[in-house]
Formats: C-alpha cells, sequence, structure tokens
C-alpha cells in the first residue's frame, strides 16, 4: 500500500463530499499529513478539491482489466479501485469486477466509504455469493463501531468456512465488544477453534489468554501466555503479557513487555528519533540532553509526567515535548525548574506560542523533536519500567502537580457560586479510545446525582461530549464550566475550586489524582490494564481517588447508587 494511492484515493472521495462533511474532514486530515510524501500531481489535485473543484477525467480514456490489475499488482490500490469501479458500471451484471473494486477499498482502510456507497448492493448480492458476504462483514467489523451488524454475518459464515482461523477470530472479538463478560462461554470457544485451525498459533492464544482471564481461570490464562513467550511472540502478544502484568501489580515488569507497543504499528514513532537512542535505564545521563515525549493521550501525559523530576536528577538537560494545553499546568507545577517544556506543535515550528483552545492535534510523524539536539529520547510510557515501579513504591501517589493559589482564587470568584453547597466536578466522557473501550457514561445516568439537596454540580466537559447537557431535563440544574476552559490550567484551577470530582477513566480523573484533588473514578466491569487496584480506598497510582467498580458490564445504575451513598456518607447529606 502505497502512500501515493492512499491520497489518491482520498482525492477522489473527498470530490464526491462536501467539505463540512466530517469524512471530508478526516481525508483532508490524513491527506495533510502526507503531503510531503506524494507526487506533486496529486498535491496539486488535492488542493483544487480543498478550494472546491471535482476530480475530473480524461472521457477519452478506456479502463482495461489489464490496468486495474496491474495497478493491483504493484500496490496501487487507489488507482485499481478506480479501474475497476468504471469498469463495473460498465457491466453491472459482472459480480467480480464489483469484488476487485471492494477489494481495493478494503486494503486502502476505505471501510467507511464501503458502507456508505456500497452496502446496500453489496446486501442484495451476500446471499449469493459468500465473498460478498465476507466483504460486507470486514468492512463492519473493522470500522469498530458495527460490530452488532458483523456477527449474524460471521455466525452465517462459520458455516460457510468451517476452517477459516480469521472467522472465529473475528466471531470471538464481536462478542468480545458487544457484550464483554455475557457470553464469555461462546468467546473462549471461537478462540480455541481459532486456535485448533491456525497456522500462526500466537494470534489465538493471545485472545485465550484474556478470555481466560476474565473469566477467572488465571492458570489457563498463563498456560496460553507461557506458550505465547516460548514460541517467538509478536508484539501484539508481547504487549498483551505486558498488560496481563500490569493488571496483577506486576508494574515494571508490565511496561518492559509494552516496550513492544511501537513495533504493533498502532502507536506512533517519531520518524527522526533512533531506536539506538531511546534510554534503557543504564546509560549514564549526566553529561546528556535527553527528551521526553508524549506519546498517546492527555491523561497518559499527566499520569507518566511524574517521573521528569526524576529525569532531570540523572540528566544533564532534559526536554519535555508534551500536548500544548497541558503545558500551562506544567508549568503552573513548577516543572520548568527541571526541563525545557516545548509544545508537541514543535513538530511544526519550534517557536510557536499557545493558543486559546482545549483541542489538540497529536503528532504522526515527530518530525520537530528529532531537529533538536539530544543525546537521548525516553517515551513517556517507558518511564514505569526504567524506574522500576511497584505498588509499594508509588512515591508521587499524593500528588505532584499544583496550581497557582492566585489564579485559583480570581477562577472561584469569576465562575463559582457564593453558597454553602458541596461542589462537584462531574466528567463523564473522554476521548474515542475512551468510548471504544466502554468507558463512557450518558450524563442522563446522572439524574439521581444531579437531583440531591445541597449539591452543586459543574460539568467539566470541554468537548462536544458537552452537548449532552443540553438533553438534561430543564429542571435539573449543572454549570456548564468546560466551555470556559482554554487549556488543562484552567481545568485544575477550577478542581481546586471542587469539593469532589466524579470522572470516569479519562484525563479529567488522572489531572486532579495528580493534583491531589478527592476524586471518585468510575470504572467499568473490565478496566485499563494500568488500574491493578480497583476495589479499594484509592486506586494505587493516586492516593486521592476512589474507585466504583461497576460488577457487571456496563452496570452504570447500581454503581452511580454506590456513588450516591459514598457522597451522602462523606458528606454528611
Amino acid at each position: 500500500m502505497t502512500k501515493n494511492a492512499i491520497f489518491s484515493l482520498n482525492n477522489i472521495i473527498m470530490s464526491a463530499y462536501p467539505e463540512d462533511k466530517d469524512l471530508f474532514r478526516t481525508l483532508s486530515d490524513e491527506n495533510n499529513l502526507m503531503l510531503t510524501f506524494v507526487d506533486k500531481k496529486l498535491v496539486s489535485e488535492f488542493e483544487d478539491i480543498k478550494s472546491g473543484k471535482q476530480i475530473t477525467y480524461d472521457p477519452q480514456s478506456t479502463p482495461t482489466l489489464e490496468d486495474a490489475v496491474l495497478c493491483s499488482n504493484t500496490g496501487s490500490f487507489g488507482q485499481s479501485f478506480w479501474e475497476f469501479f468504471r469498469l463495473y458500471r460498465q457491466n453491472p451484471a459482472d459480480d467480480s469486477l464489483l469484488k476487485s473494486a471492494i477489494t481495493n477499498l478494503l486494503m486502502l482502510k476505505g471501510y467507511d466509504v464501503v458502507l456508505d456507497h456500497f452496502s446496500s448492493i453489496l446486501k442484495e448480492k451476500m446471499n449469493d455469493d459468500p465473498e460478498i458476504m465476507n466483504m460486507l462483514a470486514s468492512a463492519y467489523f473493522l470500522t469498530q463501531e458495527h460490530y452488532e451488524e458483523a456477527l449474524p454475518l460471521y455466525e452465517m459464515l462459520k458455516e460457510v468456512y468451517p476452517d477459516s482461523v480469521m472467522v472465529f477470530y473475528r466471531l470471538a472479538l464481536c462478542y468480545e465488544r458487544l457484550y464483554q463478560d455475557k457470553y464469555l462461554d461462546k468467546q473462549l470457544e471461537y478462540a480455541k477453534k481459532a486456535y485448533e485451525i491456525s497456522d500462526d498459533e500466537n494470534i489465538p492464544h493471545e485472545l485465550l489468554a484474556k478470555y481466560y482471564y476474565r473469566s477467572g481461570n488465571k492458570k489457563e490464562c498463563l498456560k496460553c501466555f507461557d506458550h505465547i513467550l516460548k514460541n517467538e511472540p509478536s508484539p501484539e502478544n508481547k504487549v498483551a503479557y505486558g498488560r496481563f502484568l500490569m493488571k496483577e501489580g506486576f508494574i515494571s515488569e508490565g511496561f518492559r513487555a509494552y516496550l513492544s507497543r511501537f513495533d504493533t504499528g498502532k502507536v506512533a514513532y517519531p520518524v527522526l528519533l533512533t531506536a539506538d537512542k531511546r534510554w534503557n535505564g543504564k546509560s549514564d545521563l549526566s553529561s546528556s540532553v535527553v527528551i521526553v515525549h508524549y506519546e498517546q493521550g492527555f491523561g497518559d501525559s499527566v499520569m507518566f509526567s511524574r517521573y521528569i523530576p526524576k529525569i532531570s536528577r540523572l540528566a544533564k538537560k532534559v526536554i519535555f515535548v508534551v500536548q500544548k494545553n497541558l503545558i500551562p499546568v506544567f508549568k503552573s507545577s513548577g516543572f520548568d525548574k527541571y526541563c525545557e517544556i516545548l509544545s508537541h506543535e514543535a513538530d511544526v515550528n519550534l517557536n510557536i506560542t499557545l493558543e486559546d483552545t482545549n483541542k489538540s492535534v497529536m503528532y504522526s510523524k515527530g518530525q520537530g523533536m528529532g531537529k533538536i539536539p539530544h543525546d537521548y529520547h525516553i517515551p513517556l510510557l517507558d518511564t514505569p519500567y526504567l524506574f522500576e515501579e511497584a505498588p509499594d513504591k508509588m512515591e508521587e501517589a499524593e500528588g505532584y502537580l499544583k496550581t497557582d493559589p492566585k489564579k485559583v482564587q480570581e477562577f472561584r470568584e469569576k465562575y463559582i457560586n457564593k453558597n454553602d453547597k458541596i461542589k462537584v466536578g462531574l466528567a463523564y466522557h473522554g476521548t474515542k479510545d475512551s468510548l471504544l473501550t466502554y468507558r463512557d457514561i450518558s450524563v442522563k445516568k446522572f439524574l439521581p446525582l444531579l437531583k440531591m439537596d445541597n449539591v452543586e454540580f459543574y460539568s467539566f466537559q470541554s468537548d462536544e461530549y458537552a452537548q449532552e447537557l443540553q438533553e438534561l431535563d430543564k429542571s435539573v440544574k449543572i454549570t456548564d464550566l468546560g466551555k470556559v476552559f482554554k487549556n488543562f490550567e484552567d481545568t485544575a484551577c477550577a478542581m481546586d475550586c471542587m469539593d469532589l470530582i466524579i470522572s470516569t477513566d479519562n484525563v479529567v480523573m488522572n489531572l486532579a489524582g495528580a493534583l491531589g484533588v478527592r476524586t471518585y473514578a468510575l470504572f467499568n466491569k473490565f478496566t485499563e490494564s494500568r488500574w491493578y487496584s480497583v476495589d479499594g480506598d484509592d486506586i494505587g497510582w493516586y492516593k486521592s481517588v476512589k474507585p466504583f467498580h461497576a460488577k457487571t458490564f456496563n452496570d452504570w445504575d447500581n454503581l452511580l447508587t454506590e456513588v450516591k451513598t459514598e457522597m451522602v456518607k462523606e458528606f454528611n447529606l
């Protein structure tokens, strides 16, 4: 799959969409990241499309099967799709042309395009052609948002392809994504079946390990991982083993296995930061300049920034590259005495200034960081391994960030009501990743809390999910505080005006814990792997954060009843 092919296909699709559509914006953003890597003609075409022009093709040209096949064989999947599609429009009775066009779209990860433009015709034809059914099932499955539609198709396909590892593998995952702790027997059944018929034994073993663990059978789980470790595990399986270790409280060992995350292709590694300069925890840093860089979400940056002071005591100089909207809170915490703090947008412009926005785009290439003179670099999530973190250590668990008291007082006077009511900050949604891992809760679920006497709620949502507040009954009083946040220093100041924060597993929870603010953390049945302690008085990493753990998947009603009871007890309501 070449960048030219992807760029070209994006151009084709964008030309059919108005600029205000999400797909247009998504593809435009993707192409912007590839501008320096593709042909100038395609870039010019891209600029034309953004200005409102459509792609035009030579009407004299005639698509040929030979050209379509040649493009596919040479990896030009975008052009191949276009050639096969033109042929199909001339011969709509030839399903082989349709299947070839769809195959190219799937190769280019154009799953949404398949569903948006071809799902109706694929549904018409799928009962007569299992290959077409499989293509539609793949598009549903790979969007990560249509497992409900994919599941019944794979249930039918398992009868057609009884020896297909992929069908049984995806069936297991569909049941997991849709039902979590329900139908664990089916998840195990299909994962075992995938293992039985697979030549690549590692992939099903990773699934088996997970399902055994979730079923409470740690013995069989460990057997699976033992098999993986003895058979040259893939990076994905090393990461899975690392997550298991973290969950069991073996933090340093777990994050050591998690070092393989960049090899999975799911986490971006800055292209100009080389592996030979990735600090291994042993080399002397006393005369070295070290770049410590964020790599994933806001919550990760907050959580693992705790190690910056330690790194500064080892190195000659530390340069901390982090999302721009976190920089003010790190500066108010005095981090600039430990390190030089640069915005992640240094990838584009080393002199970029902070803007009044609470949005951030994660870097995709990290070229700017590679241009900063340095001796070593440290990806932020390497730090628990490098500093041999363990549950009985957690030296920073009491809090390591702080706010400026004057700014907190200014914020309180400007935005917080002056009364004796208990002030509670609420965050119920995180990023898309938290949505896909079932960490979010609809704000409507909080109604029993929002109607409590002598309690005043403030929403800390500063994204599109704040719109859910408009769906609440007008009699429910909750202040939309998130709309005034310019960056995370504002969020931190607001937290220091609260008596309590209630949050799902997201950056708000991490920031509150890092500040040492009293917090109730709400966890679904299956939690993110780093939370090894979710059934005690705190969550280990943060002593001020009390966990509330759902006993079954999405059982938020009972969980929030527990929260209400605890609030009544703690605040004498």
